[in-house]
């Protein structure tokens, strides 16, 4: 026999092996779907987030305040706070559970951590405690 014939006979052997394996996976489910969604969805809530922020925060005094001697009130607007903590909230706990999700179903070597929903999570948990200190 010659060598070709024994690496070619060597070779299907290695190729019957690795067919032994399964895929158990059928397709993404629920979970997955949904850290997908909600890794797009956690940079929308951020954009909201800070938009609703600036429209809360105090305005500072402007160039034309100064020349009309008009007086600016240092006064949070909480009709907006009270918006923005909620999407606060809903940004936690839906990065929370997603975060979750995602760490349940790191089995496997390719499977990664999704870093959107982290920085959510982390955005987050620090807006709460920052407001948690200055509004407490």
């Amino acid at each position: 026999m010659s060598d070709k014939e024994v690496i070619e006979q060597e070779n299907s052997k290695l190729d019957k092996k690795e067919n032994k394996f399964v895929e158990r996976r059928e397709g993404p489910n629920f979970w997955i779907k949904y850290v997908k969604t909600f890794s797009i969805l956690v940079w929308i809530l951020i954009a909201a987030i800070l938009l609703v922020f600036d429209s809360a925060i105090p305005k500072g005094e402007t160039f034309f305040d100064r020349i009309f001697n008009v007086k600016r009130y240092n006064v949070w607007d909480f009709q907006n706070y009270k918006i923005l903590f909620a999407l606060v909230i809903l940004l936690f706990v839906g990065s929370g559970l997603a975060l979750l999700a995602n760490v349940k179903k790191l089995r496997r070597k390719d499977d990664k951590l999704n870093i959107s929903i982290l920085i959510g999570f982390l955005f987050s948990g620090i807006a709460i405690f920052i407001s948690a200190i200055f509004f407490s």
